[in-house]
């Protein structure tokens, strides 16, 4: 009985030691797979590094060509710059120069600054009902149930 409960005992010791050497080996894959995770993620990072130097570069570059090619043409490139101007003056010659702008207001009760848009209101009137239009042949219902509650 000695003997049989010594062999047991060793069997039992046995076998945890296999579960505990699986259990290591288990856990070195788990950190051989985050470190190489780890290293993917670090290649991936420096490659969208490097993507973003060289697309930097390159619109450096064909910025500077442009510029060169308009000069060559006997084009003047104008360049506006906007670096000390306020706002109010930032967006007067966005304005000026056909851009539209919302939302900002120069007096105190708050109404926009913006009195001329980029179209003409005939144009703006135009593309308003063409969307009108649009939304119609898309929502025949909707649009049916609005007319019939007045809208």
């Amino acid at each position: 009985m000695v003997v049989n409960s010594s062999i047991h005992a060793l069997a039992t010791q046995v076998e945890m030691s296999s579960r505990q050497a699986r259990a290591a080996e288990e856990a070195r894959r788990a950190a051989e797979e985050a470190a190489r995770a780890t290293e993917e993620a670090a290649r991936a990072a420096e490659e969208t590094a490097r993507a973003v130097e060289e697309t930097a570069r390159f619109s450096r570059i064909r910025q500077a060509r442009s510029q060169r090619d308009a000069e060559a043409m006997g084009v003047v490139v104008k360049h506006m710059c906007i670096d000390g101007l306020t706002l109010k003056d930032t967006i007067a010659a966005s304005i000026s120069r056909g851009n539209l702008v919302f939302g900002v207001t120069n007096d105190a009760n708050g109404t926009s600054s913006v009195t001329m848009f980029a179209n003409p209101f005939w144009t703006e009137v135009a593309v308003l009902s063409n969307r009108l239009m649009m939304n119609v042949k898309r929502m025949q219902k909707l649009v049916g149930v609005r007319l019939g509650v007045g809208w």
